[in-house]
Formats: structure tokens, sequence, C-alpha cells
């Protein structure tokens, strides 16, 4: 095992340095958080270096990193036969991924979208999962674009940004075409937003 920069995160040699990300709009923060384990979406899929991108390492940014709040996927995420409707937001060493779920009906709208804004172009193009049935997702210099289809299994894509990132802004909309309450937006291991939009900026 090597070092993999701050906060004591250790990786494989075969794993790249992660950036750690936290919400500066988020409550609850993991204790401890700085040694959590990198995942994926743990109640559907884990992600490979070889299909998801890879984020930029924040040792080697001169901003810094995002702070802890946003490491690991939701714990609300781990039995996947009971994953609350909403959105799951959080980094690892791969980058950031977005997840949702929902219990549409017949009278309600199939997808829930949003955009997220960076504060520089991301250095990867988002990749949906588990495939391409997930929605669509699209940029535009530093805004994502995405529409998903929210069923009973998280779905959604991952993205990365580099370091001329300096913050992400999420804009996250419900299946009402409205802003999802914020409660119903998981973020990290442990924690929920406390407003919708919310930005993450990182520490330096």
């Amino acid at each position: 095992m090597t070092g993999g920069g701050g906060c004591g995160i250790t990786r494989s040699r075969s794993t790249p340095l992660g950036v750690i990300v936290a919400g500066v709009f988020a409550v609850g923060v993991l204790g401890g958080a700085c040694g959590a384990k990198s995942t994926t979406d743990t109640a559907t899929e884990t992600s490979s270096a070889s299909d998801t991108p890879t984020s930029a390492s924040a040792s080697v940014c001169p901003s810094g990193p995002f702070p802890a709040t946003y490491v690991g996927a939701p714990s609300a995420m781990d039995n996947k036969d009971a994953v609350p409707a909403g959105y799951f937001v959080w980094n690892d060493s791969y980058g950031w991924h977005v997840r949702v779920t929902g219990g549409t009906t017949d009278s309600m709208p199939t997808t829930m979208g949003g955009t997220i804004l960076s504060s520089a172009n991301p250095s990867s193009k988002p990749v949906l999962k588990p495939d391409d049935s997930a929605g669509s997702v699209t940029t535009s210099e530093n805004k994502i674009t995405f529409s998903l289809k929210p069923g009973g299994s998280p779905v959604g894509f991952d993205f990365a940004v580099g370091c001329a990132s300096s913050s992400v802004k999420f804009e996250l909309m419900s299946v009402y075409g409205s802003p999802q309450p914020a409660d119903g937006i998981y973020l990290g291991r442990a924690s929920k937003a406390i407003e919708n939009p919310f930005i993450v900026q990182r520490t330096g």
C-alpha cells in the first residue's frame, strides 16, 4: 500500500489518488471520513478504472482538496432492497457520482433532471450508470445537464473535475420539475444537504 495524500487515506498502486470532497452546504459530517473506503454505487454496481472518469489528485491541486463530507457512497444505499427515493451524491478516488431513485407512478413524470456547474470544464465526459438506459447527460463547456429515469434501483452517472475546478454547484430537480427537497439529497456517507442548489468548494 502507498500513501494517498492527506487524511491518512491509503490505496493500492493500481488505484488513482482521490480528490477528497465535501459540500459546504451539508450537515452531519461523518466522523473519520478522511479514512473512508473509496466506493461507487454499492447498491447496483462497482465502478472500475476502465469505465469511470478519473479525478485529479487532491495532493497536487494548488487550490487544495474539497472537504471530506462527500467521501463514500451514502449508507442509505447499502440495503439495495430498501433504497429511499431521492438523490445520492458522493466522491471517491474516481471522481463524482450522482444517482437517483424514485417511486414514480403513471401519473408522475418519469424523469429527474438538473444541472451541475463547475468553475472549470470537467476533466472527462460523464458516463451513465449502470448503462445508457439510465437517461441522458450532456456537457457544454463547464456545465453538465442531465435527465435520469428513476426507479427502484439507483441510476445516474459519474464525472470528474480537475484541479482547475475550485468549486462545483449542484442544482437537482424532483420528478415534479421543482427543486428536490434538501432532505431528499444524500451527501457522502452520512450527510444530507441543507439547501438546494448547493455548492462544494475546495479548501485552499
